[in-house]
């Protein structure tokens, strides 16, 4: 007898629809947003990867066309970083050597040895939107002169 009571409620509850596809956005609803707000936070991340890879390009271009100033690379590329968040850096690094040893900028090398001079261009930042907060993003160029 209860069975029988028990299958008429949900016979009953079958037949009726009214407000179901309420029911249903209201568990859509959340899912679709928090997709489309994560979306927008990745084209945020994905874009200022690209703000910081042309400041690098920057910074490398003036080390390739003869520069040899670390610190005016550092400004050029500081100045080259459209959007540059309080918390971008910037660091440029020159290390030299003589043939396989790593030797002063400023050294002459023995005969027949060329000293080469390498730079690393390095920006990192943190990038936070809707959903992704403090996401590190980080970009280094590297070029070899002489």
């Amino acid at each position: 007898m209860w069975l029988r009571n028990i299958l008429r409620g949900v016979r009953t509850f079958q037949a009726h629809s009214g407000g179901l596809s309420a029911l249903e956005f209201g568990i859509v609803a959340p899912v679709l947003v928090a997709g489309l707000l994560t979306c927008i936070d990745v084209a945020t991340i994905i874009s200022r990867s690209s703000d910081m890879q042309a400041a690098a390009r920057a910074g490398t271009q003036y080390l390739m066309n003869g520069g040899t100033d670390t610190a005016a690379a550092s400004t050029l590329v500081s100045q080259s970083w459209s959007g540059k968040p309080s918390s971008g850096t910037v660091t440029v690094n020159a290390v030299c050597k003589c043939g396989t040893t790593v030797a002063s900028c400023t050294t002459t090398c023995s005969a027949g040895v060329t000293l080469s001079k390498t730079f690393t261009v390095s920006l990192s930042q943190s990038v936070s939107g809707f959903l992704i907060t403090n996401w590190p993003t980080r970009v280094s160029e590297t070029v070899q002169t002489q």
